[in-house]
């Protein structure tokens, strides 16, 4: 392995950049493809997106789910093939082309050709193409550019053509009518799309008609509120909601009965008003009189809320709902709010009022007039009166809103002008007929003029009854064909024609536009006394965005697929398919299904699939296409593509023989959604290639798009697999949804308020994007705000720590080497085994679980969870494994454990590499890359016969490797980690061993948290802690194999297991009030003191029960709380224990201070003096230092005896007792008595000064006080050579002077290269002197590496 930079000098965009160049030189995706070849398909379907367009994070998002679920498959033993697809025609490039060439209407693409049209079109479909390459491949998306699918293929458009004529042969295809955006100016209807592009704020009439029905003993007429006059001469059904009340209401001064939805009486005009002067009086608490002149508008009604009786004389009324906005004098109701209701002229006004002003009704809408009228006289309005208007002794209570007169009740009603004479159901209603308001179609009274019923009639707004005209509204064109009034498929009675105008049908308004002929209709209506009222609204309406011109909705022919035919086999379908997450499917998709309508597929556009239908003029004979051989055959020549400019000419001679036309294409096109929803077969070119492919893999494994696909892509996949094969589409599905900006809003590019997704990649790298999008609450449906700081968080929180734990393998494994050892070699599976080590099973098994959980989620399409799961283990990967085997690591026990320790790491951290590998592949490639240099490589022979293996076979037979042939060989290191099969689960997972380093973090938190609260450092050595556990598993656990590490990491002596809690804690009851409260009630502080009253014996009961009677009450175990509180054990004094608890475990720490803890304190500070020191002169874990120190002496002053010197013992060396007659300092002691200890957390004796050669290369000194009262100073060296000078002598033949030279040489000499030499040879270096000869200098004997390698061997002797 090669050495890596610290984690704040590591790169991750750089590194993935690295990565980048190194797939592009192995070929990487298209070599995964080949050695997974013959393996089990693993069919995935790639919606296309357009090419006109930049991606965005959605693109990213979506794309990063289908790039980890299909790595992931791949590495589990599948062949995935991945092509990715462009849609290609539609509104959104015919857009684009008609503002490049100010293109207005159908005619003007007709004078420059079909052909230039389409070629223009053609030309910017793969606009940024490339642009899409590099992103997509940037973000580390593996998916083929080079073999793509394009909806504009002739290969893709003929299987579009096959699944049409299918569809047709099955009796799924007809002919009927779409009500669309029409544009009167461009002859055209327009998509939804293209009709929000320019709405405008327009004022419009606002009528209410009547229509008598025919037979009612009450002569009622049914009231409809429009906005369209224009649309009634075509009027052929009143729709009402057969769910509510409908009331009778005859007009006092006319007699005129009529009827509208009971909660919509307020939408009926009220009494007209004059001019003139107004006196009134209020009632209550105050009173006044006033008289006033004046004129006013005012929209609206006035609101307010209030109770009381008002009463007034003079001419006016109060009136019941509104919202009021009052100019000039003051027309807008007043009152309302303070008194109930003022003004009320010949009745009273009561109730929580809303009064509405005084003034001539011009019209209404919505609970809108304008007005014009007296100012209202009268001074205080009556305030406080809580009882009722009455009249003549008969008194009734109004509800909120009502107007009182003669005793009726009705919401909204202006009583003074109309009385309620009966109710009926709208159920009831339902078939009654009724006068047409025009006689145009009155060949049609069989079936039309009658009364239906549907939901989407609202309360809302307008009188609950609405007019249908079926060819001028979505809603009414569906309502009609379900009601049977027109059939499905028929001419629909339309007498508008294509410019707008009405036709010789509507004779008395023959040739006048629509929108012109409202002021015409409403006039002859109003002669014919049909009008109740006429106003005006003022409201946004759709314009086209070509001439600028109003727009109409208006019924078009339109070809169908019988979807409401298919319907049960659709839900059915969907029942077999698996979502994530699964409420989208069982209720937004299962609803969208149930309430599905027949869909009109065609379009009357120029850029896209043709209908492959050729017919004659009145469509009598048609022949529909299902393939480009068969068009040859009927037309008799060539065809190479299929776009309108290139078959639009080609006729089919008619079967009915000579003297009949030939057949011609009609001239409609696909929608878009219908090429997109026949790419499970017209991507592969089904059934004209790759039949068997299908056939042996349909339904596909899976799809992912956003959630906004529930009504489109997902819907269409859906029919159209039905409709052909009664199967779904496919049978996984991942559904996301929408990513936002941080604010919440849309992303917008104008508003600026997103980060650029390639800005956010090159600052934190695609991985941590990917993980970022992958973790959040967008993967299960639901909104994400996106945060750039989010991304770092990812940095931060995963991989940094993720990175530092892999360093810190590579830094000791390279340590070995450069301390002159064997290289590392990863041990074997069977060889780990015998590793006794606890963390080194817990590790092993943790990595293990990790796989298992990752394969387990993977399997079920749950992405989300993963990354919760890798956070958490690389959280104990790096604060347990790594830092409580530290010294293991850094090879200060042993040589054979510290391979160990380091085998384990490094299997675990390649364990990691290939189960992270489908979501993280830079990072993990990066990783790999290095990692494998480990491995043995597979010989040449063997990687050229690579060849298709299983899910988690061997590497050695070809194919995905990545595994171990068995437990005594290592797997052969792959090119990349992405050609690594996914780790599978082995017998070893230890449950318990992983629930028990679990609960010894928890200790150890508990422990720390003790530490905290009472001021006693880690440094402050402790020397009991009790651990209070029921589990004597886990008790067993912490107190034999983990002990040790828990007792190092909270500076205890000795941990002690107790299975009684009842020795360390007391427990006592609380009642839940936020549970009981509710159910209880005024008999809850009888309960509670009842509860709190409960002794250990009743709790014990209780929750042995699991229940308890109380106070005649039944109480659950989950009512009541119980809290164990920490009681100190006899003979203990306050400040001596303390204790803390998760409610599963109690830990309980000695406080008392300890003479030789406090010694054993002090030598962790003199070890964490050290540690600083070697961090501030910049020094790796891994670099060899040797560490002196000096204690100065009582009055020495600021930097005497600081630097080491190579003089005689001075005074205060480790050891020694200074000054003579001098008394050991406490210092001196503790770093005597602690010395084991500090040897063992340094990894090298702490040595004298004394000791410290002349030439050793000083890195660091500083001197230090304040620990143990003594002050000293530390200094660092490179490990320096030292000689046995006698030894030396003998080996150069007695020469002292050649034993000098040879020194010398061996000092000049780098350090790390002489010790690597020695090693290789054994322990010996050969030396050469010019003019003196050549010696052989023996380690151990003539000359030593370091200061302590030469006192351990010449313990009496100095260097």
């Amino acid at each position: 392995m090669e050495a890596v930079v610290e984690g704040k000098d590591f790169s991750f965009p750089g590194s993935e950049e690295a990565v980048l160049r190194l797939w592009e030189r192995l070929d990487a995706f298209n070599e995964q493809l080949r050695r997974t070849e013959g393996l089990p398909e693993y069919v995935f379907y790639d919606g296309p997106p357009f090419a006109t367009g930049l991606p965005h994070y959605g693109h990213i998002l979506a794309g990063t789910i289908k790039d980890v679920v299909t790595r992931y498959q791949t590495a589990t033993g599948h062949h995935v093939t991945r092509r990715f697809g462009w849609d290609c025609h539609g509104l959104p490039v015919e857009y684009e082309i008609d503002q490049k060439l100010n293109v207005k209407s159908k005619d003007d693409v007709m004078r420059m050709g079909i052909g230039v049209y389409n070629e223009e079109c053609r030309s910017i479909v793969m606009r940024y193409s490339q642009e899409w390459r590099t992103i997509i491949t940037r973000v580390g998306r593996w998916i083929d550019f080079d073999h793509d699918y394009k909806t504009l293929d002739a290969s893709y458009m003929e299987s579009c053509w096959w699944v049409f004529a299918q569809l047709h042969a099955k009796g799924l295809v007809y002919r009927g009518f779409k009500v669309m955006p029409y544009s009167t100016a461009c002859n055209t209807p327009l998509s939804n799309f293209e009709a929000g592009l320019n709405y405008k704020d327009v004022s419009d009439p606002a009528v209410m008609v009547a229509f008598p029905l025919i037979g009612d003993a009450d002569g009622a007429a049914l009231v409809a509120w429009t906005t369209t006059p224009w649309t009634l001469p075509s009027n052929l059904a009143l729709c009402v909601n057969q769910g509510f009340s409908y009331c009778k209401v005859r007009n006092r001064a006319t007699g005129a009965v009529l009827m509208v939805a009971q909660s919509r009486l307020c939408a009926l005009p009220g009494r007209k008003k004059s001019k003139g002067e107004g006196k009134g009086e209020g009632k209550g608490e105050g009173k006044g009189e006033g008289k006033g002149e004046g004129k006013g508008e005012g929209k609206g009604e006035g609101k307010g809320e209030g109770k009381g009786e008002g009463k007034g004389e003079g001419k006016g009324e109060g009136k019941g709902e509104g919202k009021g906005r009052a100019r000039g004098g003051q027309g807008g109701g007043q009152g309302g709010g303070q008194g109930g209701g003022q003004g009320g002229g010949q009745g009273e006004g009561k109730g929580e009022g809303k009064g509405e002003g005084k003034g001539e009704d011009k019209g209404e809408e919505k609970g809108k007039a304008e007005e014009e009228g007296g100012k209202p006289g009268g001074g205080e309005k009556g305030k406080g009166g809580k009882g009722g208007g009455k009249k003549g002794g008969n008194s009734k209570e109004a509800s909120a809103g009502e107007a009182a007169a003669g005793g009726d009740s009705v919401a909204g009603l202006d009583a003074s002008m109309y009385e309620v004479i009966g109710t009926i159901t709208g159920a009831d209603l339902v078939g009654m007929k009724y006068e047409p308001m025009f006689p145009y179609y009155a060949d049609l009274a069989g079936s039309a003029f009658r009364v239906v019923a549907d939901s989407y009639v609202t309360d809302d707004s307008g009188t609950g009854v609405v007019h249908c005209a079926p060819a001028f509204g979505e809603d009414d064109y569906r309502v009609c064909i379900a009601a049977g009034v027109i059939g499905k498929g028929e001419a629909i009675p339309n007498p508008v024609d294509d410019d707008g105008r009405f036709t010789e049908r509507v004779a008395d308004f023959k040739g006048l536009y629509v929108k012109d002929a409202d002021k015409a209709i409403i006039a002859h209506m109003k002669e014919a006394g049909r009008v109740v009222s006429v106003g005006s609204i003022m409201h946004s309406y759709p314009f086209c965005w070509r001439s600028d011109t109003p727009l109409i909705y208006r019924a078009v022919p339109s070809w169908f697929i019988a979807v409401e035919q298919i319907k049960p086999a659709l839900l059915a379908n969907n029942a077999e398919t698996y979502w994530v997450p699964e409420y989208v499917k069982d209720k937004r998709f299962h609803n969208w299904l149930e309430n599905a309508r027949d869909w009109a597929v065609s379009r009357s556009r120029f850029w896209g699939t043709p209908l492959p239908i050729w017919a004659n003029e009145d469509l009598s004979e048609m022949r529909v296409v299902g393939s480009v051989a068969e068009l040859e055959a009927l037309g008799g020549e060539k065809v190479t593509d299929l776009h309108r400019h290139k078959i639009d000419h080609i006729t089919i001679a008619s079967s009915k023989g000579e003297g009949h036309p030939p057949l011609k294409r009609i001239e409609d096109v696909f929608d878009c959604w219908f090429e997109s929803g026949s790419m499970p077969y017209a991507y592969i070119h089904y059934p004209f290639e790759n039949k068997e492919l299908f056939e042996k893999n349909f339904p596909g494994h899976f799809i992912a798009e956003g959630l906004d696909q529930t009504r489109g892509w997902f819907y269409t996949l859906m029919v159209l697999s039905t409709a052909l094969f009664n199967k779904p589409a496919f049978r996984s599905l991942i559904c996301n949804g929408l990513v936002l900006a941080e604010d919440g809003k849309k992303m917008s590019k104008r508003l600026k308020n997103y980060p650029p997704p390639m800005d956010v990649v090159s600052a934190y790298g695609a991985d941590a994007l990917r993980l970022y999008l992958i973790n959040s609450p967008v993967v299960r449906a639901e909104p994400l705000r996106f945060k750039k700081d989010g991304v770092f968080a990812v940095v931060r929180d995963v991989f940094l720590p993720w990175y530092n734990a892999y360093r810190f393998l590579v830094q000791n494994a390279l340590r070995l080497t450069a301390e002159g050892l064997p290289p590392f070699q990863p041990m074997t599976a069977r060889q780990l085994a015998a590793s006794s080590n606890v963390l080194d099973q817990w590790i092993h098994s943790a990595s293990q679980s990790l796989a298992q959980f990752v394969r387990g989620e993977m399997e079920a399409y749950r992405l989300y969870t993963v990354v919760p799961y890798l956070v958490r283990f690389i959280d104990s990967l790096t604060n347990v494994y790594v830092r409580f085997n530290r010294k293991r690591l850094k090879g200060r026990t042993f040589d054979q454990d510290c391979r160990f320790a380091l085998s384990s790491l490094f299997h675990v951290l390649l364990t990691v590499c290939k189960a992270m590998a489908p979501f993280t592949p830079f990072f993990t490639e990066a990783m790999y890359q290095n990692l494998s240099k480990a491995l043995p490589q597979r010989p040449p022979a063997d990687a050229a016969a690579a060849a298709p293996v299983g899910d988690g076979e061997v590497g050695r037979q070809g194919g995905l490797g990545g595994a171990a042939v068995d437990e005594e060989h290592l797997e052969w290191a792959e090119d990349s980690v992405h050609f690594c099969s996914f780790p599978t689960s082995d017998k070893h997972v230890d449950e318990r061993m992983e629930r028990s380093v679990e609960r010894m973090m928890k200790v150890i938190d508990l422990a720390r948290n003790i530490r905290e609260r009472n001021n006693r450092p880690l440094k402050t050595p402790l020397r009991e802690m009790v651990v209070v556990h029921p589990d004597a598993q886990f008790l067993e656990d912490i107190t034999g194999k983990l002990c040790e590490y828990v007792r190092e990491e909270l500076n205890v002596r000795s941990v002690v297991p107790c299975a009684d809690t009842s020795k360390y804690t007391s427990v006592r009851a609380e009642p839940d009030f936020s549970v009981l409260g509710r159910r209880v009630g005024k008999a809850m502080g009888a309960v509670a003191k009842a509860v709190k009253d409960m002794d250990a014996a009743a709790i014990a009961a209780l929750q042995s029960a699991g229940e308890v009677t109380i106070a005649g009450h039944t109480l659950a175990a989950s009512d009541i709380k119980v809290v164990r509180d920490f009681k100190a054990p006899e003979g203990s004094s306050a400040g001596d224990m303390d204790a803390a608890g998760d409610g599963e475990a109690l830990v309980v720490l000695d406080l008392r201070p300890d003479t030789e803890l406090l010694e054993a304190g002090a030598a962790r500070e003199v070890v964490n003096r050290v540690q600083k020191l070697r961090k501030r002169a910049g020094l790796e874990p891994t670099d060899a230092v040797e560490v002196f120190v000096h204690l100065h002496g009582e009055g020495e002053g600021e930097g005497e005896g600081d630097k080491a010197s190579h003089g005689g013992v001075s005074d205060g060396g480790v050891g020694s007792k200074g000054k003579e007659g001098a008394e050991e300092s406490p210092l001196q002691r503790i770093l005597v008595s602690q010395a084991a200890y500090i040897h063992d957390a340094l990894g090298a004796p702490l040595l004298s000064a004394d000791y410290c050669p002349s030439h050793a290369v000083v890195l660091a000194s500083e001197r230090y006080s304040g620990v143990a009262g003594a002050s000293f100073t530390l200094t660092l060296t490179r490990p320096a050579l030292c000689f046995s000078p006698s030894l030396a002598v003998n080996a150069c033949n007695g020469n002292a002077e050649a034993a000098t030279a040879v020194q010398v040489v061996l000092m000049a000499r780098d350090p790390a290269k002489l010790r690597a030499e020695m090693a290789a040879a054994g322990g010996k270096v050969h030396v050469a002197v010019d003019g003196m000869g050549e010696w052989d200098m023996v380690q151990g004997a003539h000359l030593f590496l370091s200061v302590n390698d030469f006192l351990e061997a010449n313990p009496a002797t100095r260097p």
